[in-house]
């Protein structure tokens, strides 16, 4: 027992590791030296941005090792940046492997074989991940294999935005109504961003556990379409259908730039709606549910971290639940959530692909690259880790802050 002279035991909190998460950067398409590139083909204008960059950068071939993602979904509209981003890539490349972006076994395994190979010549394999044209599955997936081998590894994670998205402020502004009836609909070919649910199923990398007669409870990213969200909330089990209210924690995506917070506003509005209808309520402003700090939190678009802090806590708090999580938010959260989800292997994650992706209505051109700099991957997910921990902490301690060093 210790002695009240002596010290006292505390809970290890988020804000005791945060201050070595690296933060997102602007990034001028330089790197010393790249292993091992990983990147996913897509049909956005920013898609090859990145591999063109490096392939200007690098020296020719100097990188051993490229994995190319490829999608199930919109294949011809995905072949319109095949050739060029084959091109770069063989200029800085000199193996290149492709592999099922839909698939997190494969992905795993040529991922781990890659490092595995490479980790045999060489102290760290200097690790490159462009997110740019990768969806979530691709993006947990990738980052499973990486952690899982993060002390093989320096990673850095690089993205371009675009230089604009689907729907508009003009289309917001002019059109609101139509806007939330679409976001609450599976669309067809003239609706924003996508149609359609081709399927739903566990990512089996993070399959999580169940404990018989726990409640469930889901943490939901949504996009600004809940047609995909409301099958993985299906495929689950009922309960979140039957009393969202409880059952589900939203988190809603907050862009970083204030002139398009109207695409929070947006959202929040179509949620609002979607909670009401799995109520049984027509939506109207006097019928809506109110999302509040009990069942909602907000988190940039750009930054992994606040997701990261979100879902730490959310999750330590419901350990009497079986938990889920419905990804589907920014590329950038979804680092923020593989990196919780390394930490918390009780959660089971859920994905869902739409039938397509409405091409020509999704995002135009290419905006800001960004970089997010891991130097040690391993030390940074034992630090995580040890959030909610009890740690003995001694008197004399207690006059110092705890900063953790990488």
């Amino acid at each position: 027992m210790i002695g009240e002279k002596n010290g006292f035991v505390r809970h290890i909190e988020f804000s005791d590791i945060g201050a070595i998460l690296p933060t997102v950067e602007p990034w001028d398409g330089n790197l010393i030296g790249v292993d091992f590139f990983i990147t996913a083909i897509g049909f956005e204008d920013r898609v090859c941005a990145i591999a063109k960059e490096l392939a200007r950068s690098l020296p020719e071939r100097s990188t051993s090792v490229a994995v190319l993602g490829n999608y199930e979904s919109n294949l011809e509209d995905n072949a319109c940046n095949d050739a060029e981003m084959r091109e770069s890539l063989k200029q800085f490349c000199s193996e290149i492997i492709t592999v099922s972006a839909d698939s997190p076994a494969e992905i795993q395994r040529v991922v781990h074989n890659a490092i595995t190979r490479l980790a045999a010549t060489r102290d760290f394999v200097r690790t490159t991940f462009d997110i740019s044209g990768s969806s979530s599955t691709f993006i947990l997936s990738v980052m499973a294999a990486l952690n899982a081998k993060a002390q093989h590894i320096s990673l850095n994670i690089v993205y371009a935005e675009p230089d604009s998205y689907e729907p508009t402020k003009q289309d917001f502004d002019s059109n609101l109504d139509e806007l939330i009836k679409q976001g609450l609909s599976e669309g067809d070919d003239q609706s924003f961003a996508e149609q359609g649910v081709a399927e739903v199923d566990v990512n089996e990398l993070y399959p999580g556990y169940s404990v018989e007669n726990r409640p469930d409870h889901v943490f939901a990213i949504p996009s600004l379409r809940t047609s995909r969200l409301l099958r993985c909330l299906a495929h689950n089990s009922d309960q979140a259908l039957a009393s969202p209210e409880e059952s589900i924690f939203w988190i809603l995506s907050e862009p970083p730039a204030p002139k398009m917070r109207w695409r929070l506003d947006l959202q929040r509005r179509i949620i609002r709606a979607q909670i009401s209808i799995l109520m049984g309520r027509e939506p109207s402003e006097s019928t809506l549910h109110p999302l509040t700090s009990q069942n909602s939190a907000e988190a940039s678009t750009r930054d992994y971290r606040k997701i990261l802090e979100i879902l730490l806590k959310q999750i330590d708090q419901r350990t009497g639940s079986n938990l889920s999580i419905a990804h589907m938010g920014s590329k950038l959260q979804g680092i923020g959530v593989a990196l919780a989800l390394h930490t918390r292997g009780e959660v089971k994650v859920l994905h869902a692909r739409p039938k397509r992706f409405n091409a020509a209505k999704y995002s135009h051109g290419v905006g800001t690259l960004w970089r997010i700099e891991f130097r040690d991957l391993a030390k940074l997910l034992r630090e995580l880790g040890r959030i909610g921990q009890l740690e003995l902490q001694s008197k004399l301690e207690t006059s110092r802050e705890i900063r953790p060093t990488l």
